[in-house]
């Protein structure tokens, strides 16, 4: 963590080209300057092969010098080998311009991606968080109930859970210990901790109004909606 390489570097935190496993870690504030070739060749840099299991990456960038649309790579993960990768969290790394966020995939033969939770409910593909479309699946985050209409005076239990985007069954105990905000109508009220991918949050309605409640977590909010009358 919070480490600095400059230009022609590969791999700030992690520079791997033999078998490597890193389970149930966190790789964060690292910061990878580009090479003379408009690389940015990740905090990791892998070339054989990687294998992260309950790991959480966060918070890693690169220095860039000025904006170019050749630039390629990642400030995170930087892959040319293989790797299998599931049940980590991506989160706040630093894409720019070209750059993806969190996997830049530029070889390798065996490429497993799923069941990784990249702080949205859409493809990472999509949110230029990986440069190619290789997650079959991925974890979201879901806020239930969506909707109530209920009384004033009365209290609501909400329920935030990690699931899969497919709604295939999940190990969630190999998931990282992370914890989500809820507000109601932007207004902060508790934080807690999931538990085997879930947790629960009550809150009083005691006036009539349409309500917020949202469950945050890094830059991804869900939204339920609450009518009291």
């Amino acid at each position: 963590a919070n480490s600095y390489s400059k230009e022609e570097s590969r791999g700030s935190a992690i520079y791997n080209k033999g078998n490597f496993t890193l389970k149930n870690s966190i790789i964060e504030n690292n910061t990878i300057e580009r090479l003379n070739f408009n690389y940015i060749e990740g905090n990791i840099f892998n070339s054989g092969m990687l294998v992260a299991v309950g790991n959480i990456f966060r918070n890693n960038s690169g220095y860039y010098k000025q904006p170019n649309k050749n630039y390629e790579g990642s400030p995170n993960i930087y892959n040319v080998g293989d790797l299998d990768l599931s049940y980590n969290v991506f989160a706040n790394n630093a894409p720019f311009n070209m750059i993806c966020r969190d996997i830049y995939i530029g070889g390798g033969k065996d490429i497993k991606i799923d069941n990784n939770f990249w702080t949205t409910n859409n493809n990472p593909f999509n949110e230029q968080a990986i440069n190619l479309d290789f997650a079959n699946s991925w974890i979201v985050l879901d806020l239930i109930p969506e909707y109530s209409s209920i009384g004033s005076g009365q209290t609501l239990e909400f329920i935030a859970s990690f699931k899969s985007n497919d709604g295939e069954t999940i190990d969630l105990s190999l998931f990282p210990k992370e914890s989500i905000s809820f507000l109601v109508n932007d207004e902060s009220i508790i934080e807690k901790e999931f538990i085997n991918g879930a947790c629960t949050f009550e809150y009083a309605f005691n006036e009539i109004g349409t309500y917020n409640v949202s469950g945050k977590i890094y830059n991804l909010t869900n939204i339920a909606l609450v009518d009291v009358g």
